[in-house]
């Protein structure tokens, strides 16, 4: 029985390392985007720009806001090894007063589970 589990350890240590080298990554151009100044009220919106560095298909399967007041657009297809793609943040700014600082968590088949991008602004009354 003790060889079966080593066996098996060793198996499984083999197939992790394997996996691992074959895993997707997020590259973004910048990954904190800062708004000009805006009036409470406003919707603002601004896109991250990644390519995949990875050797694997990346595949966002979530995302994670502070609040309700922003809103996260992803590829819903597997972004391939070297492609590029886009994740589109939506900010709704009504009830907010002064420095905003916002994350959005993504999940997806990376190593660094979650990622995060950021954005700022302040807004005026």
């Amino acid at each position: 029985m003790d060889i079966y589990k080593a066996s098996l350890s060793l198996v499984l240590m083999i197939s992790s390392a394997i996996c691992s080298a074959q895993m997707a990554e997020f590259s973004f151009d910048k990954k904190i985007h800062k708004f000009d100044a805006a009036k409470e009220g406003a919707l603002l919106e601004c896109t991250f720009t990644f390519t995949n560095s990875g050797k694997a298909p990346l595949i966002i399967t979530k995302y994670e806001v502070e609040c309700p007041c922003t809103v996260v657009t992803h590829p819903s297809e597997p972004v391939m090894p070297g492609k590029q793609g886009t994740i589109h943040v939506s900010f709704d700014s009504k009830g907010k007063i002064g420095w905003q600082y916002r994350k959005v968590r993504l999940y997806a088949n990376t190593k660094k589970i979650p990622t995060e991008v950021e954005f700022r602004v302040k807004i005026l009354n």
